[in-house]
């Protein structure tokens, strides 16, 4: 009965959960999804049920080559089919003119020699100064920034695989959770509905060092070295700076971690007196790395600023949006996906300190614990905003955690040491996962569809006009030029020219509180930029009517063919 009630437990809250428009608006469109899901998961149940027969052979010991080809080729699809794209891709959409533009636009200014926390903030972290040596050797386009990100996107993808593969033996759920650990990450579920949404905020900004992160650990939890410990810190300390909110949580799981297993050794039988001084040292070791090269990165942003940074932007962006309660939502008090996650997450807490208080030593055990504190902390960092999108961005350690908890109860019904009712666990987790891969599945030729129309249509403009605007720009200005850009898109059109604006402060799209509107008129009327690029009508930037009379002495030198931007200067 046990074992009825913890599938319950976990399955329970997916009903009504389904991968369409659902997601979006929450009314249900599919009413076969909860038909789906049922269906899942008794084909799983009964999957298990036939390999116990002895003649079966459904598990794997060495490196699976069926599951990885699945997974890479997923992978690749998934990149392949919206990820890269150049100039000729942007139009008029709030994909291109908010969301990239708020991280593109950072990135440019950095490329060109400003600095973060002196000339502008950042709201997704210090990733540009890390990202800018790159894009000082390659041009800095968006074909390359969306290209760099599809490489960290399939690095940070195939570290969190090999976890998943090293610990999961049965061959059916390690294919079918690969599958849903690609439908859940990058946008994948957008992307299935229609909407080709990149958000790089997190694909792969806030991803890309948690996923290194698991695999460093890994790599840690077999070999318990001090060294190995370190990596693991040296990592966490590279995503604070690269991005805070998720690279805290990579920090904090570590501590996490190592105070979990110090707790064990008092708790478990046996003189652990060895292994607990070298906790305590990599503890310490951990708390020592991580300060001296967050102050190390801090400091060399000082000497490379011409004055002292602004401290205050590292977290204003973050201390605004909680205080004004932007994009707040509170967690659902019903059932929902909400529910099953943070139920893995739990239950993989108490099974692994379960196991550390009984003196076992496991591979798999530490990274459950450690893959289960990463999920709570990046699952918090979203509680406040519970969108259903949201908790599908966060889910990826929970896919993992659930796959490696239900093979452990293969193993057991497998040595006779559960009974076959156990297999409702694993049941559970399977058909969850086929749940999750079957949109996939499904809409396989429209990746494939989507990979051929972007190669075919490579250098045709998406949008005429944008690329009339990129064209003008470039025409009326050099690159490295002072130039300011006060058109929607702004971020972009500063890659695409190669232009630096000539004054501090947020860009346009983050540019979210009146101090920084009062900021940005002052230095306008102060330094008078030489170069000025105005949008119109289409192309108009929404800004402080008070740039509008400053513009009153500036002449308009050209317009481009489609009339949304035109080229003005200061009139003597």
């Amino acid at each position: 009965m046990i074992y009825v009630s913890a599938a319950v437990l976990f399955i329970g809250p997916m009903i009504g959960f389904e991968f369409s428009w659902w997601l979006l608006d929450e009314k249900h469109v599919q009413q076969w999804s909860p038909v789906l899901l049922a269906a899942c998961f008794i084909g799983a149940f009964g999957y298990y049920l036939y390999l116990q027969r002895e003649s079966t052979r459904p598990t794997t010991h060495a490196f699976d080559r069926s599951a990885f080809i699945v997974f890479i080729t997923a992978a690749i699809l998934q990149m392949a089919a919206w990820r890269v794209v150049g100039s000729h891709s942007v139009f008029y959409d709030t994909s291109w003119d908010l969301h990239f533009d708020a991280v593109i636009y950072t990135v440019s200014q950095v490329v060109m020699g400003k600095t973060l926390l002196y000339d502008l903030p950042s709201q997704y972290g210090l990733a540009p100064e890390i990202l800018a040596p790159i894009f000082k050797l390659v041009r800095l386009t968006t074909r390359s920034f969306t290209s760099v990100c599809a490489i960290l996107q399939l690095v940070s993808l195939l570290c969190v695989w090999r976890v998943l593969e090293r610990n999961v033996r049965d061959r059916a759920l390690l294919i079918f959770t690969s599958l849903a650990l690609v439908m859940v990450t990058f946008e994948t579920v957008l992307f299935v509905l229609g909407l080709v949404e990149r958000y790089y905020q997190y694909w792969p900004i806030r991803f890309f060092w948690p996923a290194v992160s698991v695999a460093a650990f890994h790599r840690y939890s077999k070999s318990e070295t001090l060294a190995s410990g370190a990596w693991v810190s040296i990592i966490s300390a590279v995503a604070v700076l690269w991005n805070a909110d998720s690279g805290a949580m990579v920090v904090i799981a570590f501590s996490a971690f190592l105070i979990f297993k110090l707790a064990g050794t008092y708790l478990a039988p046996g003189d652990l007196r060895a292994v607990r001084r070298k906790l305590w040292m990599s503890l310490a070791l951990h708390c020592v790395i991580v300060a001296v090269l967050i102050a190390a990165f801090l400091f060399y942003l000082s000497l490379k600023a011409a004055g002292p940074l602004h401290w205050n932007w590292l977290f204003e962006y973050q201390l605004t949006f909680y205080k004004l309660g932007f994009m707040m939502l509170p967690m659902p008090t019903y059932p929902s996906a909400w529910m099953t996650v943070i139920a893995v997450y739990l239950m993989g807490l108490c099974v692994s300190f379960t196991g550390l208080v009984r003196g076992r030593r496991s591979t798999t055990l530490d990274d459950i614990i450690y893959l289960s504190l990463l999920g709570l902390g990046l699952f918090v960092y979203f509680q406040g905003r519970s969108h259903i999108l949201n908790i599908i961005t966060v889910c990826w350690p929970a896919v993992i955690v659930g796959a490696m908890l239900a093979d452990r109860v293969l193993r057991l019904v497998r040595a006779r040491r559960a009974d076959r009712s156990a297999l409702l666990l694993p049941a559970v987790a399977l058909g969850l996962s086929i749940f999750c891969a079957v949109p996939f599945i499904w809409k396989i030729p429209k990746f494939v569809n989507s990979v051929h129309d972007l190669y075919v249509t490579r250098k045709i403009p998406m949008s005429p006009q944008v690329q009339s605007e990129i064209d003008f720009i470039r025409a009326h200005s050099k690159p490295g030029q002072a130039c300011e850009i006060l058109a929607i898109r702004q971020g972009t059109y500063y890659t695409e020219a190669r232009l630096v604006s000539p004054l501090s402060g947020p860009g346009n799209v983050e540019t979210v509180l009146q101090r920084d509107r009062d900021s940005m008129v002052e230095q306008f009327q102060t330094l008078r930029p030489t170069c000025v690029f105005l949008g119109r009508g289409t192309a108009s930037q929404d800004f402080d009517p008070r740039i509008n009379e400053t513009l009153k002495s500036y002449g308009v030198m050209a317009t481009n063919d489609t009339n949304t931007i035109q080229y003005l200067v200061p009139l003597k």
